[in-house]
């Protein structure tokens, strides 16, 4: 829920084998039962119900991986800047809006729908990211060609850096 939202009281029926496994989750990750069904509910609102329509897929990791590295680095490179490109659409459907906000919360929430580690660092010039995703050297091109050109496009000044298994992004301030 954002800042400033209120809470309401509903009452629904739900299956009791799901109910079972719900309290099971919410012990598991030591929160309450109503913590972890606003976060359900959140991702369903935030991305579940948008994302197959915006184009987003679900596939395998290791499958991503190996057709990532069977793919050499100018296709790559090509094809992050020509979906790059297209992210101002995906913004707009996802999350209503084409500013800084909204492309790093989508980042965020791509990361980590992918199981990706992802942090943000609030600097004096701007804001770090962080995205760890052990998925080899040619995502991380593909990752930093296609979020330089997503935010140059959006009018951000970027640095990125890669190692084999993260991408560092440094959105300056403008």
């Amino acid at each position: 829920m954002g800042q400033g939202s209120s809470n309401e009281s509903i009452t629904f029926r739900i299956n009791s084998n799901y109910l079972s496994d719900l309290r099971r989750l919410a012990d598991e990750e030591k929160i309450s039962l109503n913590t972890l069904v606003n976060q359900i509910l959140k991702s369903y609102v935030d991305w579940e119900s948008i994302a197959v329509k915006a184009g987003f897929a679900v596939f395998q990791k290791e499958v991503v991986k190996e057709l990532f590295n069977a793919v050499d680095q100018n296709t790559l490179q090509q094809i992050a800047m020509r979906t790059a490109d297209k992210s101002r659409d995906t913004l707009l459907l996802m999350k209503g809006a084409t500013n800084l906000d909204a492309a790093l919360s989508l980042l965020n929430s791509r990361s980590r729908k992918a199981g990706f580690s992802y942090r943000e660092f609030h600097e004096p010039d701007g804001r770090r990211i962080v995205i760890q995703h052990d998925m080899g050297i040619n995502y991380s091109t593909f990752f930093k060609t296609h979020n330089e050109r997503m935010f140059n496009n959006a009018g951000y000044s970027v640095k990125v850096d890669i190692t084999e298994s993260s991408t560092i992004i440094k959105i300056l301030d403008k």
